[in-house]
């Protein structure tokens, strides 16, 4: 039995690292993966993990990242095709926000609001 798919809140969580200044390398052995493996499998969001060994682990984590890469427009890799419409949202929110954030024009803030439908 498979262990259920990414939740929205576990996606954004995974977004707050991908956008993180000092995320480090996407792969298993990094120190920030290891953490929100672990944050991941704190909570009881799923207290059914059929597969507890592999739920959310470092591994798990890594390929949730790697295939945030394949939303980036100019990421020249494959990623994975079968992205959920979820995650797909959860990054293009993350961007505007992000954006929205750090827009230094306050003229355009009401601008970029309007675009922050998620």
């Amino acid at each position: 039995m498979r262990n259920p798919k990414w939740h929205r809140d576990e996606i954004i969580l995974a977004l707050d690292l991908y956008f993180s200044k000092d995320r480090g390398g996407i792969d298993d052995k990094n120190p920030r993966i290891i953490e929100l493996s672990k944050t991941l499998n704190g909570p009881p969001l799923f207290p059914d993990k059929p597969d507890q060994d592999k739920f959310r682990n470092a591994n798990g984590v890594t390929l949730k990242l790697s295939n945030l890469l394949s939303l980036v427009p100019d990421y020249k890799g494959n990623g994975m095709a079968g992205r959920s419409k979820v995650c797909r949202m959860s990054f293009l929110n993350h961007l505007v926000r992000k954006f929205q954030d750090e827009c230094m024009f306050v003229g355009a803030r009401p601008f970029v609001k309007a675009w922050n439908i998620f």
